[in-house]
């Protein structure tokens, strides 16, 4: 697994940051880091999980995406 790309994403972010505090700017929030994401593999298919895939910590009012392709993905 190589995160340095999520490291180098973080890294520009937290720069960001600190430029904003000292010139007493507002910074929006980068979508990057809203979702998390993993992709990995199950009895050889490929499984990519969006965001909060087991729903922990959500109320009852949320929705559920699902996208299937036989013998390729299973996207939740």
């Amino acid at each position: 697994m190589r995160l340095w790309t999520q490291a180098r994403q973080m890294g520009w972010y937290a720069g960001r940051c600190m430029a904003a505090d000292v010139l007493s700017e507002s910074i929006e929030l980068d979508f990057c880091f809203e979702l998390f994401s993993q992709v990995t593999k199950f009895f050889n298919y490929k499984v990519v999980l969006l965001g909060k895939f087991n729903a922990q910590g959500l109320g009852s009012d949320h929705e559920l995406l699902v996208r299937c392709t036989k013998g390729q993905e299973y996207v939740k």
